[in-house]
């Protein structure tokens, strides 16, 4: 086929992009074993095994020329799903900060991989004890071959070879390599759902892949197959990878105890209510704390993975009394898929997850949820690294409800125009930035508030989150919902929430009352937070008349399917859902 092609884009004239096709087919193959690895790389760069296997399918069954020449023109033209999705693909992909994070977790994962050896050379006999150094001196000379080949990329816009000798090593450092029978089952799977699964699992070859480099140097790691064949080799397969599970446990121990003392944070609490409370505070979720400044581990991979699945398993062992060892394996599965869930490659599946799962418990909601669903994938529109500098334009994190403000809220200077989002003291949420230059910063930041009322209601477990985006079951618009929150906050009262708060902690009678979640301090505030609420949502009420109508029609609703009844007219009239004439 890509003679073929070659072929008929040389007789058009073509002869660039005719020697790029033809220039692969200019290795030699010096025995056998690397003949057979030239062509499976060759059939996996071009669409893998079944893909040709079809196409050489259909071509033995062609002889006409002419029906050739046909069939080989329109197999290399790209349908326009095709074309739309390679777009959004690299929209996703276009944010700065993930090509810096590549960067960094590449890196990582060599230095590593020096580190993982040098420690397999001092414990075992098969691997000698300067291949560390010389390991070390390879990766300086390969960075100065990379740098001309990437300096001849941009220059010439021609790739270099994939098929090389050291290919299945790069692979695996760069988490590209051919996944195993369940990955590839996975694959046909989600590419047997068409736009729905693409949409749900834009990538899964690299997530996967980084998921297992990380199992493999965890205490489960015997469990892995891959594992269990390094160690049946023996020789220094075997010893590196004892040496892997090795420095990875003792980095789940270091963690571990970095967590216990507040050094690192994981998924936090399960409560959502809990998690939006602690956020008040300034502490983020998957972070190192250094000083009073949190900084985000999330996009870390793969390195960052060890440390944040010991900090969740620390932080969920640490809510379990009197754990016996059935509760301890309960408590650490639970706290591997919290991992595994916040990481950023799975915003997507998880996201789509969540929405069936609320769907199916509303059914008469189902469509929405959904709906809602698509809508924050189509807005993935707009490129990320568009996005990307809207932040940098306007920092403030906006509400929005519907399609045409998401998009908005991811491009320059349309962002200003929706409503921000708020805490529930009123206060405007806007990012604090990255560490170093912010568009290309993957490493969120997050200050402690130094807010002695947040302080409190974390220690405390209050029960209580951020008002509910809907009132009596009808859902606030994003102007609506900004209009509740600052009502809410008591921001025109004489007296606003955080004041009355911080006036009633430092009160006599409430030090007396007792601490914790179910205690009478964490009552007393609830009860204050909700009056505050309740008189917010009387005057929302009133302030939009549509709302107003909108919760009388749902309570009508609900009447007449309790009670079989119907309205009249005149009775919705009364009620002003039907204005009068």
């Amino acid at each position: 086929m890509s003679q073929h092609q070659a072929i008929q884009l040389q007789v058009s004239g073509m002869t660039a992009e005719a020697g790029r096709a033809l220039q692969s087919f200019r290795i030699m193959a010096k025995s056998g074993a690397e003949q057979e690895k030239a062509i499976k790389e060759a059939l996996e760069a071009s669409g893998g095994l079944d893909l040709n296997q079809d196409l050489a399918k259909r071509l033995s069954q062609i002889n006409d020329p002419a029906h050739l020449n046909r069939f080989v023109k329109n197999a290399d033209k790209a349908t326009t799903s095709e074309m739309i999705e390679e777009y959004w693909i690299n929209a996703l992909l276009s944010n700065p900060a993930t090509h810096v994070m590549n960067i960094m977790s590449n890196a990582s994962v060599v230095l590593s991989s020096v580190l993982e050896r040098k420690v397999a050379s001092i414990f075992g006999k098969e691997i000698e004890t300067g291949e560390a150094s010389a390991q070390i001196l390879g990766i300086i000379e390969g960075a100065k071959d990379g740098m001309k080949l990437a300096k001849k990329v941009f220059l010439s816009g021609e790739a270099s070879d994939p098929l090389t000798k050291i290919e299945e090593v790069a692979r695996y450092q760069t988490f590209t390599n051919e996944l195993g029978a369940i990955g590839k089952k996975g694959t046909q799977l989600r590419n047997s759902t068409g736009i729905l699964g693409r949409l749900a699992v834009p990538f899964l070859r690299t997530p996967i892949n980084v998921v297992k480099y990380a199992m493999s140097r965890t205490p489960v790691a015997p469990f892995m197959p891959s594992v269990r064949a390094d160690f049946n080799a023996g020789g220094a397969r075997r010893e590196l990878m004892l040496s892997r599970m090795a420095l990875g446990s003792t980095v789940m121990l270091v963690s571990s105890s970095m967590a216990q003392k507040g050094m690192i944070t994981g998924s936090g609490p399960v409560n959502y209510k809990e998690r939006q409370m602690l956020e008040l505070t300034g502490w983020k979720p998957n972070s190192l704390k250094v000083g009073d400044t949190y900084y985000s581990l999330e996009r870390a991979d793969p390195i960052a993975a060890l440390l944040l699945m010991s900090a969740d398993i620390t932080e969920i062992i640490g809510q379990v009394d009197e754990a016996d060892a059935y509760d301890l394996a309960f408590a650490s599965s639970v706290a591997v898929a919290n991992s595994l869930e916040s990481r950023t490659y799975f915003n997507g599946l998880m996201d789509f997850f969540d929405a069936y799962q609320n769907a199916s418990r509303d059914p008469e909601n189902k469509q929405n949820v959904l709906f809602n669903w698509l809508e924050r994938m189509a807005a993935t529109a707009v490129p990320a690294g568009v996005a990307a500098v809207a932040r940098q334009v306007d920092p403030t994190v906006r509400l929005t409800d519907d399609l045409t403000s998401r998009l908005k809220s991811r491009l320059p200077a349309y962002s200003k125009d929706l409503p921000p989002r708020r805490n529930m003291f009123g206060d405007v949420v806007v990012l604090e930035g990255g560490l170093g230059p912010d568009i290309m910063s993957p490493i969120y930041m997050s200050t402690d508030k130094q807010n002695p009322i947040a302080d409190e209601i974390a220690k405390h477990r209050v029960n209580i989150g951020m008002p509910r985006r809907s009132i009596n079951g009808v859902e606030l618009t994003a102007i609506q919902y900004d209009r509740f929150i600052q009502l809410s906050a008591g921001l025109e009262k004489k007296v606003s929430l955080e004041e009355i708060l911080n006036k009633l902690i430092k009160t006599k009678d409430y030090k007396k009352l007792t601490d914790g979640i179910n205690g009478g301090k964490a009552q007393k505030i609830e009860d204050f937070i909700q009056g505050y609420r309740e008189d917010a949502r009387e005057q929302v009420i009133s302030e939009f008349p549509k709302l107003k109508s909108d919760i009388m029609s749902a309570e009508i609703k609900f009447n007449e399917e309790r009670t079989g009844r119907k309205f009249s007219e005149q009775e919705q009239r009364s009620l002003g859902i039907i204005p009068a004439e």
